[in-house]
């Protein structure tokens, strides 16, 4: 949960009100962690964990360790950089922001609401099978405000077994 919370805020950080107000952002920042908190808020600790772990199952593949990966990023809040996941017909529907922890940077993969066809691509590729995404660099400048796209994709291979978190988030 404080992975997701922490890209969340850092893609308002750089984005500002333009992500918080639309869809996406209303997902993840009022449907899943507001969500949550409101449920939770006057619950003890113990309980808090312990629901969070049947609460998050759903969401558990939006967070990835980068354990092993030669992707070298400060961390999405800091230099800007993003990947974003690109459908076979060029629609961007997630953007994979990078949150630095003290002991390492973890990818967690946020939906982007620009078509409706986005939605579904998105809220299936959390459910299905399917560990390959099809990616892009993007960076926002602030000062322009606007995104630098590379037009050159790769492959990533998003893991959803294994031992990466078993037990949900």
């Amino acid at each position: 949960m404080s992975v997701i919370k922490a890209a969340h805020l850092s893609v308002f950080r750089v984005l500002g009100y333009r992500y918080a107000l639309k869809a996406d952002g209303i997902l993840v920042g009022r449907d899943i962690l507001g969500r949550f908190s409101r449920e939770n808020r006057d619950n003890p600790r113990d309980v808090v964990r312990t629901n969070a772990h049947s609460y998050f199952r759903e969401w558990r593949h939006m967070v990835r360790p980068m354990v092993g990966s030669n992707i070298q990023v400060a961390g999405s809040i800091s230099d800007h950089t993003f990947l974003t996941c690109m459908s076979s017909g060029d629609r961007i529907w997630g953007m994979i922001v990078f949150v630095g922890t003290a002991s390492l940077t973890h990818a967690v993969l946020i939906p982007v609401f620009d078509d409706v066809d986005s939605v579904d691509t998105y809220l299936s590729f959390l459910d299905n099978d399917c560990e390959i995404v099809h990616v892009t660099t993007a960076r926002f400048d602030r000062k322009e405000q606007s995104w630098h796209i590379n037009p050159n994709r790769r492959r990533l291979l998003w893991t959803k077994t294994g031992v990466l978190y078993p037990e949900g988030v």
